[in-house]
């Protein structure tokens, strides 16, 4: 299975972005054409704000979910390193 293009990938946030929007404005007196275009201007502005908004959120569950694994390699890279240095110079530690 090939990976979505940029485009492809974006038309998940993008019907999600309009279609709330649309929802949300539907009440006001406009007509549908003026609505559309509203509609798709918002929804365009926003859509790199949106996929900002998403990759944050990745990187953030990223280093929370490889945060202990990365301590982990620090404490035993540094307990090595106390050892070492206890061999080497084990008077003054």
């Amino acid at each position: 299975m090939t990976p979505p293009t940029p485009t492809q990938a974006l038309e998940p946030l993008r019907g999600s972005i309009s279609s709330q929007l649309r929802t949300s404005v539907q009440n006001l007196s406009i007509g549908n054409e003026i609505l559309e275009q509203v509609v798709q201007l918002v929804t365009n502005d926003n859509l790199d704000l949106g996929c900002a908004v998403i990759e944050q959120a990745v990187t953030d569950k990223v280093v929370i979910f490889e945060a202990p694994e990365i301590i982990l390699r620090c404490v035993s890279r540094d307990e090595a390193a106390l050892v070492v240095a206890q061999k080497v110079c084990p008077v003054i530690l």
